[in-house]
């Protein structure tokens, strides 16, 4: 049971941000970016209010995914980890439909938004497959550990700390080098 509710936890918490930046920055004047805090989103989103809209409701489809993964972790663990595997892999599609509204909302005077460089695509493939294959690993005992096993919190704070360091590797490294 310990491992069901581990799972409900750490889906959970996965979901906790996108809703949260689903309700409140539903309102913002500032547009909801897509994780970059890029600022120059306000020049280049002509109706600020209706992104918002699609781009929070975005997001909270994609926190409900997470939800709905910890339901399944906690009623029925397999189905729950495929779920939870599907709704990780699931962050392209995510991208692809921030992608279309903001071409939707885009000013024909700010010009076109600035695509997607070879290097940038290559990196972040790169790195969100490593990412991605570490991260199942790390789940891996949850399947087969046992109720008060050390594998467990090893886990857990492997899964945290890979993400600690999976965003920092982004932001100090991928993101640098490729804007260059």
């Amino acid at each position: 049971m310990a491992e069901r509710i581990v799972g409900l936890i750490s889906c959970v918490m996965c979901a906790v941000p996108y809703l949260i930046m689903a309700k409140y920055d539903v309102n913002s004047q500032t547009p909801i970016h897509f994780w970059s805090g890029d600022t120059a989103l306000g020049k280049v989103v002509k109706n600020v209010p209706a992104y918002n809209r699609e781009m929070a409701e975005l997001y909270k489809k994609y926190g409900f995914m997470y939800c709905l993964s910890g339901l399944g972790c906690l009623l029925f663990p397999p189905v729950g980890y495929g779920l939870l595997c599907l709704t990780i892999a699931g962050i392209v599609l995510v991208y692809r439909a921030y992608k279309k509204i903001l071409k939707k909302y885009q000013n024909e005077s700010s010009g076109a938004f600035p695509q997607i460089t070879p290097a940038y695509r290559k990196a972040m493939t790169g790195f969100g497959l490593v990412f991605f294959i570490i991260f199942i690993l790390l789940w891996l005992p949850l399947f087969f550990a046992g109720q008060n096993s050390p594998w467990l919190i090893i886990s857990i704070l492997g899964t945290v700390a890979e993400a600690i360091i999976g965003m920092a590797v982004y932001v100090l490294v991928i993101a640098k080098k490729t804007s260059n």
